[in-house]
């Protein structure tokens, strides 16, 4: 049998593992339970009863999942997971809120499991993965059932960097990363960013030619997604609002920044503060994570994620507030805490 240095069986260490994860995954159960026990009691909003639609008719013709004919036509993965739930679940909005809440500490457990792929303490990275599951910038991708999309975007990717990570370890198939990718895009266009851990992960830097070839297979995956929301589901990218390019997205970052760290609605306890206040904070933090860098090498990928996660989101000219599209990014918080 394979041993440590120390004479301990590899087979015991996996086990001791395991066993940590299960009591880890079992905190962050009950955590949430005390935390979310009255989002169950919150029914139907926003764009809820759009999905809601789409699963009723799905679940007499299946095909529907995939029709070009209907709301948000771009998430075939969002239009399965309420496909399938429906016929259990029916119209009864409480269900729903209980697998977002499950969905989330999910996601939450991952974030602990890939910062300890990434060589974090176990401590920091079981607190990271806490303070995901209770960062209130993001609240309203759990409350909101329609923000499953977020929660199963988020999970793919997340999936898609822990399968990543795997892989370059030799423990799995270089392709279960883009599947992964795949599907996180087709849950929430947005999550087209999780395109940047995951090669980051795959290339570790190791030259121009071999950060080519470990891009190619996520930028064919984007260049489908666009195809898909500009042709085949040509009201995807406008189904809010237009997007544009230009000076706003360096200040709908630094803003997006700031509301990370501090809440998507902040102001409310600043009323009177100054329209730049938030541009401001969030130069001010980018600036300091940068200089910390310098001095920290193993910061780069965090950073590197913060400034990267928000960019789907500020290309809006009027910039959003909008809580639910903080939620992937809030990875990033957890990543540099821990």
């Amino acid at each position: 049998m394979t041993e440590y240095a120390d004479g301990e069986p590899m087979s015991a260490v996996w086990c001791r593992s395991r066993r940590v994860e299960g009591l880890y995954l079992l905190t962050l159960v009950v955590v949430a339970l005390a935390a979310f026990q009255g989002s169950v009691d919150l029914g139907w909003a926003y764009d809820d009863l759009d999905y809601l639609d789409n699963a009723r008719k799905a679940a007499q013709t299946p095909a529907y999942v995939f029709s070009v004919d209907k709301p948000w036509a771009a998430r075939p993965v969002v239009h399965a997971y309420f496909a399938l739930l429906y016929p259990f679940l029916g119209d009864d909005a409480r269900g729903y809120h209980v697998f977002n809440v499950a969905l989330h500490v999910f996601n939450s457990f991952l974030c602990c499991l890939i910062l300890r792929r990434f060589g974090v303490d176990q401590v920091a990275a079981a607190l990271a993965g806490g303070l995901f599951l209770l960062n209130v910038s993001h609240f309203r991708a759990i409350y909101w059932v329609s923000g499953v999309s977020l929660l199963l975007g988020t999970l793919f990717g997340l999936l898609a960097t822990t399968a990543a990570l795997r892989t370059k370890t030799g423990e799995g198939s270089r392709w279960l990363p883009v599947c992964m990718f795949l599907m996180a895009t087709l849950a929430h266009e947005g999550m087209a960013v999780f395109a940047v851990p995951v090669v980051w992960v795959a290339w570790a830097g190791r030259g121009v030619r071999r950060f080519v070839l470990e891009s190619m297979p996520y930028v064919g995956v984007v260049a489908v997604i666009l195809v898909l929301s500009t042709v085949i589901y040509p009201t995807a990218l406008n189904q809010e609002s237009g997007y544009g390019v230009g000076w706003h997205m360096l200040h709908n970052e630094a803003a997006f920044i700031t509301r990370l760290f501090l809440g998507a609605h902040w102001d409310i306890w600043l009323p009177g503060a100054p329209p730049g206040l938030e541009v401001a904070g969030g130069l001010v933090v980018i600036a300091a994570l940068c200089a910390t860098t310098l001095r920290h090498r193993a910061l780069l990928p965090a950073v590197l994620w913060l400034v990267a996660a928000p960019l789907p989101y500020v290309l809006w000219p009027h910039g959003t507030a909008v809580s639910r599209y903080y939620y992937a990014p809030s990875t990033a918080i957890a990543a540099i805490t821990a």
